[in-house]
């Protein structure tokens, strides 16, 4: 059985007590021969219990065969819901590949995952493998995973992205090149800002609508770049833009989904895909203030990339100088604007081998994240994916068959507590 059907326990409560009853009369002896047979009894009203349920047939039915009064009301109280526990709705996967190579909608069923975070680009989203994008997603939508689309600047594939000029180099890689974070749109040249806009215009744009056009009913979500903020660009991976060039681009996908008059900050519920932001990766949520235009944030949620965050204040206690904060912390942070997250890509190469587990139930303990997602595999060094990383018995840490796992959700799964009841 599946991750996702597994529900939380129900609780019937006891029928109150029934008052005592004096002594009958004794009744006449009964001719059986006067007995007649009887039209098939009314169907009783379970109120849904299960069949072999007796204790609440009878409390249904017991009202009219007593007069009782009315019993002091119970409080029921949740059980306390364990820090370890994993909420498998707010758990997803992350994909970046070609859609023969995606992992089935079983398989992700069979991990215990939610959704998945699809990156499309310029070489596994083509014209030509369209048809079998719709064949996946389908399978995807078969199996309940959520689906979100990630859009990042690599869509368009023409390779023409013009970088920003203004920067500011902070270090320097293993061979000597150069590390920078892009400089805000006011210190950019407007021959820069001319170039941008004709290059989102021309190529990026028509590529946004190219896959609203193919799979966008598949998706629930639309995530506008990857890292936009990033303050570490270098040769090999510089995704950074102005945070005003991001904010126009915002605007601009946000018109073509919703409606050029749709307000932001009064979402439509029209069944378009939501607009995330990019997944964002530096923190900084000053950053995202420059990406309003004419007051408003052009997005339905905030994608956030929460890397060298642990879980919490008891994961790793000696080392606290090893991580920059706590899920909670971001969540926080980037709260103050007013939109759900969704942590788009989560883990830490230097985790042990529960951060996996540990950071997905942090996460679903902020009521302002939606899912947090994780690698599928290991793109990178170390125990960082759902399935690369392994235990002491070279067992994936995150199969929903791991016994660890699945005591994170019997623990969560736990009937309610009642409480004040003698």
């Amino acid at each position: 059985m599946g991750i996702n059907e597994l529900s939380r326990s129900t609780q019937v409560q006891a029928p109150p007590a029934f008052p005592e009853l004096g002594e009958a009369p004794e009744a006449p002896a009964a001719d059986p021969n006067e007995f007649e047979g009887s039209p098939d009894p009314a169907p009783v009203d379970l109120e849904g219990a299960p069949q072999g349920d007796w204790a609440a047939v009878a409390a249904s039915q017991s009202d009219e065969l007593w007069p009782v009064s009315e019993a002091d009301p119970v409080t029921l109280q949740p059980a306390a819901r364990p820090v370890t526990a994993i909420d498998p709705g707010k758990v997803g996967v992350v994909l970046n590949n070609n859609p023969a190579e995606l992992p089935s909608g079983q398989e992700l069923n069979d991990l215990g995952v939610t959704g998945a975070r699809i990156t499309l680009s310029g070489s596994n989203f083509t014209a030509d493998n369209a048809p079998q994008w719709q064949e996946r997603l389908q399978d995807y939508r078969d199996h309940g995973i959520d689906v979100m689309l990630n859009l990042p600047r690599e869509l368009e594939g023409s390779g023409t992205f013009p970088d920003p000029p203004a920067k500011e180099v902070t270090g320097a890689d293993g061979q000597g090149n150069p590390i920078w974070r892009v400089a805000p749109s006011d210190q950019q040249p407007q021959e820069w800002k001319d170039a941008f806009g004709a290059w989102k215009n021309e190529q990026y744009l028509p590529r946004v609508q190219e896959v609203l056009n193919s799979v966008g009913g598949y998706a629930s979500s639309l995530e506008i770049w990857n890292e936009p903020d990033e303050q570490a660009n270098r040769l090999d991976y510089s995704p950074g833009l102005p945070a005003g060039q991001f904010g126009e681009l915002l605007r601009d996908v946000y018109g073509m989904v919703h409606g050029p008059e749709a307000d932001p900050d009064w979402p439509a519920e029209d069944g378009k895909p939501r607009i995330v932001t990019g997944g964002l990766d530096s923190g900084r949520t000053d950053w995202l203030d420059g990406a309003m235009v004419d007051g408003k944030l052009y997005a339905d949620a905030l994608g956030v990339h929460p890397y060298t965050k642990r879980p919490d204040e008891n994961y790793d206690p000696e080392g606290p100088g090893n991580w920059t904060g706590t899920a909670a912390d971001i969540a926080r942070d980037y709260g103050r604007f007013g939109k759900p997250l969704d942590f788009t890509e989560a883990g830490d190469r230097r985790g042990y081998l529960d951060y996996i587990p540990a950071f997905a139930a942090a996460a679903g303990r902020e009521g302002n994240v939606d899912r947090a997602y994780f690698f599928w595999g290991d793109p990178y060094d170390g125990e960082f994916g759902l399935t690369a990383g392994r235990d002491e018995n070279g067992q994936p840490i995150y199969r929903a068959g791991a016994a660890e796992l699945q005591e994170r959700i019997r623990q969560w799964n736990e009937p309610t507590q009642e409480v004040g009841v003698e």
